[in-house]
């Protein structure tokens, strides 16, 4: 199993466009960071048919030391929760990298 990062990418991305592998990558950091700021003010980002990101928060809690018995409080924490469409889950459950997770044309057959 391979790790992909943004210029392995954004190399996949320019051989399927035919778009230099430099401009991809600079308009593929450009979104990641787009979405990253929305995320921080709050906003949930939903991408058709692959999946939806949107931040969460683990409210504050009192918890136990397991080691001194002593209770101390967990203050609240933010995190990002994501859910994955039910195409990519099929995708990845069933190992297939060739399949389409678009949407079949409306009155198309497959």
């Amino acid at each position: 199993m391979a790790t992909i990062n943004i210029r392995k990418l954004a190399e996949t991305v320019a051989a399927d466009t035919t778009r230099p592998k430099d401009v991809v990558e600079e308009v593929l950091k450009a979104a990641f960071q787009s979405l990253a700021s929305s995320l921080a003010s709050g906003d949930k980002f939903v991408l058709s048919n692959f999946g939806h990101l949107e931040p969460r928060v683990h409210e504050a809690r009192t918890a136990r030391n397991p080691q001194t018995g002593g209770t101390i409080e967990v203050p609240a924490r933010f995190y990002v929760h994501f859910k994955a469409t039910g195409a990519l889950h099929e995708m990845v459950r069933d190992g297939d990298p060739t399949r389409s997770i678009s949407k079949a044309a409306k009155g198309s057959k497959s």
